[in-house]
């Protein structure tokens, strides 16, 4: 079963989230307007975003109350923007950053995609981290991916610190607790658990986002989710439950994991999950190892057979 995987029906790429603008300062409404024109984006009115799944704030608040949305505080993007030169908030300045505005809003949302597990043990995390930097490598002509993504632990049963831990980083972030909203491990930023994942994520707007949601249910998550993962363990119990939830869900996309000693054969695995897996996670011999020696990271070969799969099911993806 080495190496197959297969493609499911693509949906095309949905229609962009539009933008509201929450702009105090009159002078900018019309230059940041005809920046939103060059990324093809809506431009919406304050009243009109309850009903919409996915939203672009551009503000020069500081502390912008943000709309609610059909699909939560996490669908909605904030970004910052100034007219006063050398303010130092962070915010990017305009006209000057009109370019870099233009890049960060971008004509396409970016990826936010979720992991989750068919049961316990299936080795979601794991996975959700090697996903987290094929998403984030560029490449080798530096057009694949945008350099980094953010790695959230979305995951309601999940302790604090155990991404830190799994990548070998347990002790970054014990000074400042600043530090701690975001790990960096190579290009991938670790969130954790019930940190203000929402405001990090709308503080740095463009990066790409993997969801580790441990056993929730992916059918429930909003809208603005692009991608559904499921990793299912090659066992009997698992892959008649991951028929189940495939059954109810056909947007899921199946990341088989390959366990030598499970006994079930690939014909047999087809026949009880009802269509072939996305792709298969080949069995690491290596991963306890890594994960014991703390040398397991989410980039090139150090993510092992998990990057590899990573790899082929972001073609799938794309």
């Amino acid at each position: 079963m080495s190496g197959r995987y297969t493609g499911v029906s693509r949906r095309r790429r949905e229609k962009a989230s539009p933008v509201l603008l929450m702009l105090d300062d009159p002078g900018l409404v019309d230059e940041v307007a005809m920046i939103i024109t060059v990324t093809g984006r809506q431009i919406v009115r304050e009243g009109e975003v309850a009903d919409l799944p996915g939203l672009v704030v551009v503000t020069d608040s500081p502390d912008p109350e943000v709309p609610e949305t059909v699909g939560g505080r996490s669908s909605v993007r904030v970004i910052r923007v100034s007219g006063v030169p050398g303010d130092g908030s962070g915010a990017l300045q305009i006209p000057e950053a009109a370019n870099e505005l233009a890049a960060v809003i971008g004509c396409h949302d970016p990826r936010d995609i979720a992991v989750a597990g068919v049961v316990g043990g299936a080795g979601t995390s794991i996975f959700a981290a090697a996903l987290a930097g094929a998403v984030a490598d560029p490449g080798p002509d530096g057009t694949d991916g945008p350099g980094q993504a953010l790695l959230v632990d979305d995951d309601p049963l999940s302790r604090s610190g155990q991404f830190r831990l799994l990548l070998g980083a347990e002790r970054d972030g014990e000074g400042d607790p600043a530090d701690r909203e975001v790990t960096w491990v190579q290009d991938v930023g670790v969130v954790e658990p019930r940190s203000s994942s929402v405001a990090v994520c709308t503080a740095l707007p463009s990066r790409p986002v993997v969801r580790d949601c441990g056993r929730r249910d992916l059918s429930a998550l909003p809208e603005t989710v692009t991608a559904r993962i499921l990793v299912v363990p090659q066992t009997v119990p698992a892959v008649l439950a991951a028929r189940h939830v495939v059954d109810t869900c056909s947007r899921i996309h199946v990341v088989l994991r390959e366990l030598p000693r499970s006994g079930l054969t690939w014909n047999q695995t087809l026949s009880l999950l009802g269509r072939a897996p996305t792709v298969t996670w080949e069995d690491d011999p290596f991963l306890t190892v890594d994960v014991d020696r703390g040398d397991f990271r989410p980039t090139g070969s150090a993510a092992g057979t998990a990057g590899t799969a990573a790899l082929r099911l972001l073609e799938e993806l794309r």
